[in-house]
């Protein structure tokens, strides 16, 4: 081992180590997640006790969207565990701990000939999220959920970066995946993107057949449990506020204002760029359209979530008007690198998996943490717009230091709202 690596494995030691001290001292800075944990320790009880009544009653049980799959997993976990709480966390921290390991993965692919060192270190600012560090120490179906997912998209752009297209390769993405979305139900939300992103491929090697038949057979589980039994955990969290103008105006402008939130050292580093691309007539009236459509149609009017941009400014500013101001820029960013320059074969792709995030919260509550793990890949390697690809094409030892102090914001804001609030 060298040098470099030696000083990889020395950053990645105090991080681990980071985790265990919170294990030790129960840290939960998203000050949730602990409550959470013992709420899923009562069901992963009841389904210990009575399993088939719980699983067939389960829409009566739970009233928070969890799939039975998640609970059903953990109590497996648990009997591991010989019902040790202490043991069944820690054995859910190492689990965790693939996450980052996975992210590692697929940037290798990203960056096949191993040109830059400093990429080894990017997976390092998972363990400076609040909402990793939390998932990682109390038991719940986030982390665990984007193991499976990040494994999906592992072997997806291992096919994609292979030139032996092998389809069993295929075969392993529509298997993690669905495992993914069986634990967290909103993921199979990118089987649509993965669809189209491999259509010409699988039409070219003429398994287009075989792929929809494994996906149908995965999903079929699912689709029986929830149609033909009738026990549906889902569509009653969708449907609990009818669909209208405001909800879909506070959806998107609060998933724009998230995303442009973890846009931002992508942002700082093509700063000069953007500017000049954003000096347009036709973006300051699209801004300033886009900000009156708000003043008159946003309502969201829950008490949490919402993203980091929407509790600044009913925090502090105590009016909506600064979240207003950023999420109007977030929406000229999304038009710039989406639409401005349009090339069929990269903008399509990305705007489908746009559509994907902005779904990724239909439930009406916009949670800031169902981005904060899942984006990096996203930007990182599947978004093939020249600010994202750049910044990690030509990666620098400055944009790993910003992308550090980045992440350090986020724990320290929720840090200081909890003191103080």
């Amino acid at each position: 081992m060298n040098l470099k690596n030696n000083y990889n494995f020395l950053i990645y030691s105090i991080l681990y180590t980071s985790l265990l001290f919170g294990l030790f001292i129960d840290e939960d800075l998203t000050i949730g997640y602990k409550l959470d944990h013992f709420i899923h320790l009562q069901i992963i009880e009841k389904f210990d006790q009575n399993f088939t009544g719980t699983l067939l009653n389960f829409n009566k049980v739970d009233t928070s969207s969890h799939s039975p799959f998640f609970y059903i997993v953990y109590m497996l976990l648990k009997k591991i565990s010989l019902s040790n709480e202490l043991l069944l966390r820690i054995i859910n921290l190492h689990i965790s701990l693939l996450i980052p390991y996975l992210f590692y993965l697929i940037l290798k692919i990203k960056d096949i000939n191993n040109r830059n060192i400093l990429i080894g270190l990017i997976p390092g600012i998972f363990f400076l999220s609040p909402y990793f560090r939390s998932g990682s120490l109390w038991i719940g179906s986030e982390n665990i959920s984007i193991v499976f997912l990040f494994t999906s998209f592992y072997y997806y752009l291992s096919f994609k970066n292979k030139d032996n297209k092998k389809f069993n390769l295929i075969v392993l993405n529509i298997i993690f995946l669905s495992i993914a979305a069986y634990l967290r139900p909103i993921y199979s939300l990118f089987s649509l993107y993965f669809f189209l992103s491999l259509f010409k491929d699988l039409n070219e090697t003429k398994k287009i057949f075989h792929y929809i038949l494994i996906n149908l057979f995965l999903a079929f589980p699912a689709f029986y449990y929830i149609f033909i039994l009738k026990i549906d955990f889902i569509s009653l969290h969708i449907s609990q506020e009818p669909i209208s103008i405001s909800r879909f105006i506070n959806q998107f402008s609060l998933v724009v204002s998230i995303l442009l939130f973890y846009s931002t050292s992508f942002i700082v580093f093509n700063f000069k760029k953007l500017i000049k691309s954003s000096y347009r007539v036709t973006n300051l009236i699209l801004f300033s359209i886009y900000i009156f459509i708000l003043i008159n149609y946003f309502n969201y009017t829950i008490p949490y979530g919402g993203g980091v941009f929407y509790r600044i400014s009913s925090l502090i500013f105590i009016n909506n008007y600064f979240f207003y101001f950023v999420s109007g820029l977030g929406f000229i960013f999304i038009k710039i690198i989406l639409i401005d320059n349009f090339k069929s074969k990269i903008n399509i792709n990305d705007i489908i998996l746009f559509l994907v995030l902005l779904f990724l919260e239909i439930d009406r509550i916009i949670y800031h943490e169902t981005y904060d793990i899942i984006i990096y890949p996203i930007f990182f390697v599947f978004f093939k717009n020249c600010y994202f690809s750049n910044f990690f094409e030509n990666f620098t030892k400055n944009k790993l230091i910003f992308l550090y102090c980045f992440s350090f914001l986020l724990p320290l804001m929720n840090f200081v709202k909890n003191a103080i609030f």
